[in-house]
């Protein structure tokens, strides 16, 4: 459980990077489309053990199913600050996810509010 446990801690600081670098350069740019593949490619290893994977956010604290992952909390605060923006406190994938709708989820979440 616990190579799972840094599997799944990738996963979060990926996700975080690929969020950023579509903020700077739009979902459309090579680097932004190479990161989202690189994430797509992590979520295919999840995916081989899980069939979804939950995040959530408690106070400034990232958690997946009963692990809370203190010591990444604060190398994603950028992400959690950006998910509390957007009022999201849960975010569920599920198996089958496609590269295309990790994008498209991303460039809707770098959208910030005016």
């Amino acid at each position: 459980m616990e190579k799972f446990s840094l599997r799944i801690k990738s996963l979060i600081r990926t996700l975080s990077s690929t969020l950023q670098m579509i903020g700077i350069y739009t979902v459309q740019h090579p680097r932004a489309r190479a990161a989202v593949e690189e994430l797509y490619e992590e979520f295919l290893k999840i995916f081989d053990r899980v069939d979804e994977l939950h995040f959530g956010i408690v106070g400034e604290e990232i958690f997946s199913g009963s692990q809370i992952y203190f010591d990444l909390s604060s190398q994603v605060k950028d992400f959690i600050n950006l998910l509390k923006e957007k009022e999201m406190e849960f975010i569920r994938f599920k198996k089958g996810l496609t590269s295309q709708e990790i994008a498209d989820f991303l460039a809707e979440l770098s959208v910030r509010k005016k």
